[in-house]
């Protein structure tokens, strides 16, 4: 709790393609949860590439060059583009203070100036240990604030794509951070729609028991949905639009212990979760006790 009350999350334009699970209430953020949310043009960014230092480019395209293995061949182009953008952004991070950071994503990064900013939150954890999370997401990064303060852990995002019977499909379009890696980060180029220069990661994702959770802002009351699940190895899937042979995206097949599929599809409030590997639901329980927070589960 104290913590949050001295926190600050960065977003990079606002409710990227209008969407409604990721918008946040700033009063009732900053007073009951603590959170200061700033807000960062995109033309910032644009502008301070200008200022950037020759060798700081040239060393970030060497760190991506040796520490990512590329599945395919990527123009140098396309690697130092990223790294300018990254590095631009992480001049804002680092004069701000913020320990989260979301983007506006399909609506700015990839309509505006055509470039997939997956290279860009994977070199910005690396350059600020910062918390990232795609398409102004600021409910999202507030819980993976909240997540961190009790796992320890650097906390990714997932997205749901799809509920079974007993399971739920979750994976992202575009990067984990290392900490969620299961070995080397690999990166593969590769075309979505009208996009032909994107970079993703497709590394693959660390197994074992998680505790999911999410923030949400519903008429006037913060609640936490909350549930622990066995995360284990996905069957082989594809996300619809990507040039064939479609990359496997990183994901996970959760199977939830702590409620149903149906239990859990009653109450999933976003498109994106957050989780910590363990479980961490009675630390959870205190917080929102702490805070007056509803727990769902």
């Amino acid at each position: 709790k104290k913590n949050l009350r001295s926190a600050k999350v960065g977003t990079m334009g606002y409710r990227d393609m209008l969407l409604y699970g990721t918008q946040f209430e700033g009063n009732s953020m900053r007073g009951k949860i603590g959170v200061e949310v700033e807000p960062y043009e995109m033309l910032e960014m644009v502008r301070a590439i200008d200022t950037l230092d020759a060798e700081a480019i040239a060393e970030g395209v060497n760190f991506v060059k040796t520490n990512w293995v590329f599945k395919k061949e990527c123009a140098d182009a396309t690697i130092e583009q990223g790294v300018k953008y990254a590095l631009a952004i992480a001049k804002k991070i680092r004069e701000r203070g913020w320990e989260a950071i979301t983007l506006i994503d399909v609506d700015g990064m990839k309509k505006l100036l055509g470039f997939p900013p997956a290279m860009v939150f994977m070199l910005l954890e690396h350059y600020c240990n910062v918390l990232t999370v795609p398409e102004n997401d600021v409910m999202g990064a507030v819980t993976q604030l909240i997540m961190k303060y009790i796992s320890g852990q650097t906390v990714p995002y997932m997205e749901y794509y799809e509920f079974f019977e007993n399971s739920m499909l979750i994976g992202v379009p575009d990067f984990i951070p290392k900490a969620a890696t299961k070995g080397d980060v690999e990166v593969l180029p590769a075309a979505f729609g009208l996009l032909n220069s994107s970079l993703l990661n497709v590394s693959k994702v660390k197994t074992g028991y998680i505790t999911a959770a999410r923030l949400a802002y519903v008429n006037g009351w913060y609640k936490m949905h909350v549930y622990t699940a066995e995360a284990k190895t996905p069957p082989a899937w594809n996300e619809f639009g990507w040039d064939d042979p479609a990359p496997q995206l990183p994901s996970l097949e959760v199977f939830p212990d702590s409620c149903t599929v149906e239990e859990f599809a009653q109450n999933v409030c976003s498109q994106h979760v957050i989780f910590a590997y363990g479980d961490h639901v009675e630390a959870i329980a205190d917080f929102c006790e702490m805070m007056d927070i509803e727990l769902v589960m």
